[in-house]
């Protein structure tokens, strides 16, 4: 590393030495270098949260998981009984 750069105390980021803040976490001399700036106003919704507000926003909820796999069966056997039934009528 160059006598120019130093890496960030907080997320090894490259900065320069004079650097009054990192660019890639935000931690600078008046906070100590610290967590403490780490993605500061950015409000994240929990897990929960996001799902309830795509709900909110009229957005449909996910489907349960193996959801897809039921109608997958349903469609394939309705299909192979077609397909027997069709069988059975042209060769009787």
């Amino acid at each position: 590393m160059s006598d120019d750069w130093v890496a960030c105390p907080h997320c090894g980021e490259r900065i320069k030495r004079d650097a009054k803040s990192c660019k890639h976490c935000g931690s600078d001399d008046r906070t100590g270098w610290s967590e403490d700036t780490y993605m500061d106003g950015i409000d994240l919704p929990e897990a929960g949260d996001y799902v309830e507000g795509l709900e909110r926003e009229g957005f449909r909820k996910p489907p349960a998981k193996g959801a897809g796999r039921t109608v997958q069966a349903i469609v394939s056997g309705a299909l192979i009984l077609i397909f027997a039934l069709w069988l059975l009528r042209n060769f009787l």
